[in-house]
């Protein structure tokens, strides 16, 4: 079971096959008639997003896909990455400065907000699935094997912080420089408050746990999972309340004043309400991403969240309901 639960998430069974094509200097996305990217009459499948206000924003994907936008998702403009590996995470802390993650370590930082990126030395060779700062300098990336890195430079340099267990990390959140939280295989949870000098190990849930939010006061938090599952905390992580919530998988969780969003496989979006009698609800989304997992899931202010997933599928949720933007 073990195995097979390390090979669940999409961002690792995505097909090369569907992604091989001929790369051409200049690229230009636009709506779709189905509400998704299009690249040459070609969709590709993203991971991961960064906004650091309404306005700017940048995705990431297969081959080594970045893409920004500085009008709020109207239009995009491809990024030359440099790399072909697979970027899974990919986090702005500024509108300069950003690093992403990947493939056999892969550590991408840029100082031009995105014009050029650079490959930053990594101490570890294995596939990294997540990253996640606390501040402009503070910031943890996880993955396979149980390999944790660490910064304090903004993710110029990064030091080794690993467990000794082989176990896949999926998720990050970190509460402050010293406090941080990763989801993973097996309904693992790790938790430290030391910047990572030492972990906690809690186990809420035996299903795999595939993302880890928490709103900005450390208390309230949720993870959510393989088949449906969810597990939620009122009390900084002392105690957690397991529920199913749904059927599918699901892939990523914004929490946002005690509610929260979560994004999942075919096309599953579902808002939690802290304080409602109904408080899971699912939002309905555009007949053409019902066949596509989505994974990729920011807040941008108030009430309003941007998706992405597969196939190019590309989302903005406001006020529990889909929209173009």
């Amino acid at each position: 079971m073990k195995m097979l639960q390390r090979k669940w998430i999409p961002k690792v069974l995505i097909p090369v096959s569907l992604f091989t094509m001929t790369m051409i200097a200049s690229a230009n996305f636009c709506w779709g008639a189905e509400q998704r990217i299009a690249y040459k009459n070609l969709s590709y499948s993203f991971y991961d997003g960064s906004f650091v206000d309404p306005l700017n924003g940048w995705i990431c994907g297969k081959s080594g896909f970045i893409y920004r936008t500085d009008d709020g998702g109207l239009t995009w403009e491809k990024q030359n990455s440099g790399v072909n590996d697979s970027l899974f995470e990919i986090a702005f802390l500024t509108k300069e400065r950003g690093v992403a993650v990947g493939q056999r370590g892969l550590l991408l930082s840029t100082d031009d907000g995105g014009q050029t990126w650079k490959k930053e030395a990594s101490p570890v060779a294995v596939t990294l699935l997540a990253v996640d700062f606390a501040d402009e300098n503070h910031g943890i990336a996880a993955g396979d094997w149980g390999k944790i890195i660490s910064t304090v430079d903004g993710g110029r340099t990064w030091s080794d912080i690993s467990l000794e267990e082989d176990v896949v990390l999926y998720s990050i959140h970190m509460v402050s420089k010293d406090e941080a939280w990763i989801a993973g295989e097996l309904g693992m949870l790790f938790h430290t408050k030391n910047g990572g000098k030492t972990w906690e190990k809690m186990e809420p849930t035996m299903g795999t746990l595939f993302a880890i939010d928490f709103d900005p006061t450390g208390r309230n938090g949720i993870a959510v999972g393989i088949e449906g599952m969810a597990v939620l905390t009122k009390d900084g992580g002392k105690t957690w309340v397991e529920e199913k919530i749904s059927k599918e998988s699901l892939y990523n969780v914004e929490v946002v004043n005690g509610n929260a969003l979560v994004v999942g496989d075919a096309g599953t979006v579902i808002s939690y309400t802290a304080d409602a009698s109904e408080r899971w609800k699912e939002i309905p989304v555009p007949v053409n991403m019902r066949a596509y997992w989505l994974q990729g899931l920011k807040h941008l202010e108030k009430d309003r969240f941007f998706v992405i997933g597969a196939n190019g599928a590309l989302v903005f949720i406001q006020n529990n309901q889909t929209y173009n933007p």
